[in-house]
């Protein structure tokens, strides 16, 4: 039923357990292939008392959606999920996964994250205008494998690339998208993404929106962009 592709320099190997650990206790863990793109050549294998193949395929070391898009080359289940290995599943994600299993015809599934750095739960609002203010977790959304035929990651962008993928994804009308209110996933701070911008992103947003929304979300991001320049100038004053 899931892939889950866990990416990982393969350098704590008590994280990437814990990781594991958390697949292990979910009722639904025999329906998960597991795999575990690494960029650490010496790590072979990896025991765990549940999960007693699982897939190590070695990349070289080209970032997070480079490792995820090997992944995908090697799953065998119809939906994909993705995780970093100081990520952890929470036991919602049964829920989640019977759902997939009881509805035919869902494409992506958004539910929520816990976000270690803001305390918060992360969006799973599903209008297609949010995701221009607002990415959804990339651990809070599940996929049908069939939209990496049709879409692949940026990988100019290295901390955004899903949330390109994610605007190309709800404005395809021909994909389901299904919101979901469980939190599936505890998102760590300890990740690109919680400390860095990606520049090249955000340069290229107002064009991303114009060429997905048309005049109105270039609009709206240009104006975000200012306001955001504008409150970062008054708080460095």
């Amino acid at each position: 039923m899931l892939n889950v592709i866990i990416a990982t320099k393969g350098l704590n190997i008590k994280k990437l357990r814990r990781c594991l650990s958390s697949i292990t206790t979910l009722r639904n863990a025999n329906s998960i292939n597991l795999l575990i793109v690494t960029s650490n050549v010496k790590l072979k294998s990896i025991s765990n008392k549940y999960f007693k193949n699982i897939t190590i395929v070695h990349d070289d070391g080209n970032g997070v959606y480079s490792a995820y898009e090997l992944g995908i080359k090697f799953s065998v289940e119809k939906y994909v999920y993705f995780l970093g290995d100081d990520d952890i599943v929470l036991n919602d994600m049964d829920i989640a996964i019977d759902k997939l299993k009881n509805l035919s015809g869902i494409d992506v599934i958004v539910c929520r994250a816990y976000m270690q750095r803001t305390n918060k739960l992360s969006s799973n609002c599903i209008f297609k205008y949010n995701l221009l203010l607002r990415n959804w977790c990339h651990q809070s959304v599940i996929y049908n494998v069939k939209i990496f035929s049709k879409y692949n990651y940026n990988l100019l962008y290295k901390i955004q690339a899903d949330h390109l993928l994610n605007i190309q994804i709800i404005n395809d009308p021909d994909l389901t998208i299904v919101q979901n209110s469980c939190t599936i996933a505890y998102f760590s701070s300890d990740g690109l993404s919680s400390k860095f911008i990606d520049k090249l992103f955000r340069r290229d947003m107002s064009s991303i929106a114009y060429n997905y929304y048309g005049y109105i979300g270039y609009f709206i991001v240009i104006t975000r962009q200012k306001f955001m320049d504008f409150l970062n100038f008054i708080y460095n004053i």
